[in-house]
């Protein structure tokens, strides 16, 4: 009786961590970040108390993952994460793009206050509509356009809109005399901080709190050469001059001069 060979083992090639992570698809492995993302929340909940409140919200026709936590319930700080994922054409999720952010992630933080699960959806909803809105282009492009003055003193507005704290609105200042330039630069700087956004047919809009600087392009987002479009004093008097005649914030060091 013939003796037959013993089957040789062959143990499968090894793959390099550091390939799959470089080229998932060239080893038939999918990225799901929305799991990944999910995956971390689940790990991090325990540093919240257990409020970790995550679900969906969608916005004129845009799905969002959202996760409300507290990372210290003792710190009276509620954080806001928005997330946009969408498969692409090999089956893979994506944190992509979307009307709320150009990245297609958002994070806000409200300060001294805390919000509990059973009314997390409420003010996400309202935090989500006001990033939506806040992102709209402030008009289409046109061909050979220019970055008008309407255009730059129309951003100026929207970041005026609001003082730069939570709760505040410009009736606060109104009612104790008006705004001093100090005031003014401090809320600019805040309201300024360092973000933008970006788009294929709308203005690019980059801002730097430091020198309240201002960038604005049709194309692209700015680079560390380009001269801003609104920077330093500049800035300060358009926001005195937009504080004074939308919402009627007189300077209370300067005497104004009577009118008879």
């Amino acid at each position: 009786m013939l003796q037959q060979d013993k089957a040789v083992y062959t143990p499968p090639l090894s793959i390099p961590l550091e390939d799959i992570d470089n080229s998932p698809l060239a080893h038939d492995f999918k990225l799901d970040e929305r799991r990944v993302w999910r995956e971390q929340l689940e790990e991090l909940r325990t540093f919240w108390d257990k409020k970790a409140h995550i679900f969906q919200i969608e916005h004129e026709g845009v799905t969002y993952d959202c996760a409300v936590y507290s990372l210290d319930r003792r710190d009276r700080e509620t954080e806001f994460e928005f997330f946009h994922f969408a498969p692409d054409a090999e089956g893979n999720i994506y944190c992509a793009p979307s009307p709320a952010c150009r990245v297609g992630r958002y994070r806000e933080t409200l300060k001294n206050y805390l919000v509990e699960p059973e009314n997390a959806e409420e003010v996400a909803a309202r935090l989500l509509a006001e990033r939506v809105d806040y992102m709209r282009p402030i008009r289409p492009l046109q061909d050979e356009d220019i970055i008008t003055y309407d255009d730059i003193r129309a951003e100026m507005c929207r970041v005026l809109k609001t003082p730069a704290y939570q709760g505040q609105t410009w009736a606060d200042f109104a009612a104790r005399g008006g705004i001093r330039d100090e005031e003014i630069a401090e809320i600019v700087k805040r309201k300024f901080g360092s973000s933008g956004r970006s788009s294929s047919n709308t203005i690019s809009v980059s801002r730097e709190g430091s020198g309240y600087r201002l960038w604005m392009s049709w194309t692209k987002y700015r680079s560390e050469m380009e001269k801003p479009t609104l920077e330093g004093a500049a800035t300060l008097a358009m926001a005195r001059e937009i504080l004074q005649t939308e919402h009627g914030l007189l300077n209370p060091d300067r005497p104004q001069m009577s009118l008879f």
